[in-house]
């Protein structure tokens, strides 16, 4: 059994720890001030004409960003699931590289597409709106998607013929999975149209989901044998 102070130390070492506290911080910021969350909306918040234009960094500081305690929670919460199924197969330093690599990269190409599409002025799909490119986009949601699909396509892969061993984590995983799959549902039934979020998630999904297949294929690498063996 760990001592409590063992597990302290690892509490405090642990990424999640930090982010959701950042996360959290930046939630109580917002509700102690009107001027401060005034302030980082207009300067932290991913704004495609600002990061366009040089502001690079919100790609970044929007993943802090939440708009109420509601959209915190429904973030963190699935956040530390698919953190606790994949801890176990990665690095602590590989995971932070998967969810901010995701939730940057996901939002730059999110504000890349809806820049494309403001300019063509919708001379294309009807459902592929411009909705968000004014007011931007906020919350660790893009990171998230990436870490899904980068957890789902790992743990499945590496864990195939003994997922009797993992049998808890992995009926975390379903549930997570039905639980993705239920809310774009939801946000399909009720508005058919696309917006930055949901741009923003794509590009974050694809980004985690090209970085599992590299992993893999390193992990592939690394596990095969030399003539010497």
């Amino acid at each position: 059994m760990r001592k409590p102070k063992n597990k302290a130390i690892l509490i405090l070492t642990s990424p999640l720890f930090w982010i959701i506290g950042i996360c959290s911080g930046m939630i109580y910021l917002e509700f102690f001030s009107s001027s401060i969350s005034v302030f980082l909306a207009a300067n932290c918040g991913n704004s495609p004409t600002e990061v366009l234009s040089g502001q690079y960094y919100r790609l970044f500081t929007a993943l802090f960003l939440h708009q109420d305690i509601f959209h915190f929670a429904g973030n963190m919460i699935p956040l530390a699931l698919l953190t606790w199924i994949i801890s176990a197969s990665i690095t602590r330093l590989q995971y932070l590289m998967v969810l901010f690599f995701s939730g940057v990269i996901g939002n730059l190409l999110a504000d890349i597409f809806i820049t494309r599409l403001y300019k063509l002025n919708g001379h294309i799909w009807s459902f592929l709106t411009t909705f968000g490119y004014t007011d931007g986009s906020i919350g660790m949601s893009t990171a998230i998607e990436g870490l899904f699909f980068f957890a789902t396509i790992v743990f499945l892969l590496t864990n195939l013929g003994r997922f009797s061993k993992v049998k808890f984590k992995l009926g975390l995983l379903v549930l997570v999975i039905l639980s993705q799959i239920l809310g774009a549902y939801q946000n399909l039934s009720t508005n058919p149209w696309l917006d930055l979020a949901s741009y923003t998630h794509f590009g974050g999904g694809l980004t985690g989901a090209l970085l599992a297949i590299i992993f893999l294929y390193r992990h592939h690498l690394k596990a095969k044998p030399t003539i010497d063996d």
